[in-house]
C-alpha cells in the first residue's frame, strides 16, 4: 500500500478520521452550535491570522491532496445534517455551507496541526473543542 493510501489525510490521519467519526455522531444541534461559534469567531483578527497560517501550512507541507480528500465526505455529511436540522425548524445559520465551513476549518487544522503554531491551531479548532475535544482524538 502507498503512503497516500495509508495516510490520505497526512501524518494526522488517525485524528482526522476520529474527528469525522465523532462529527458524524454528534447531535445535529451540537454541530449547529459549533457553526454559530465559528461564525462569531470569523469576525476577529486572531481568526484571520490563523486562517492565513493554515493556508500557508497546507501549501508548504504539500497537503493539498489531504485537503481535497476530506472536503467531499465533509460536505456530504454537512448536507445530511443540514437537511435533518431543516426538517426540525433549523435556521439559516445552520445551512449546509455554514456547517461544512465550520467543520472544514477544524479538520484542516488537524491535517496541518504539526505545521501550525499552537495558538493558530487552537483558534481554528475552538468551535468544536467543546463537542469533540482535541485531546480525545
Amino acid at each position: 500500500m502507498t503512503d497516500a493510501a495509508q495516510l490520505p489525510y497526512g501524518p494526522n490521519t488517525a485524528a482526522v478520521r476520529r474527528f469525522l467519526q465523532r462529527l458524524a455522531a454528534l447531535p445535529p444541534r451540537s454541530w449547529a452550535d459549533a457553526a454559530q461559534r465559528y461564525a462569531r469567531l470569523q469576525r476577529n483578527a486572531a481568526f484571520a491570522s490563523a486562517d492565513d497560517a493554515l493556508a500557508v501550512a497546507i501549501e508548504r507541507s504539500a497537503r493539498d491532496d489531504a485537503r481535497r480528500a476530506v472536503v467531499g465526505p465533509l460536505v456530504r455529511l454537512a448536507a445530511n445534517v443540514s437537511q435533518d436540522l431543516g426538517a426540525h425548524g433549523g435556521d439559516p445559520a445552520t445551512d449546509a455551507d455554514a456547517l461544512a465551513e465550520s467543520a472544514l476549518a477544524a479538520v484542516l487544522s488537524l491535517i496541518a496541526e504539526d505545521r501550525l503554531a499552537p495558538d493558530a491551531f487552537a483558534t481554528l479548532y475552538a468551535p468544536f473543542n467543546d463537542v469533540v475535544p482535541r485531546d480525545t482524538l
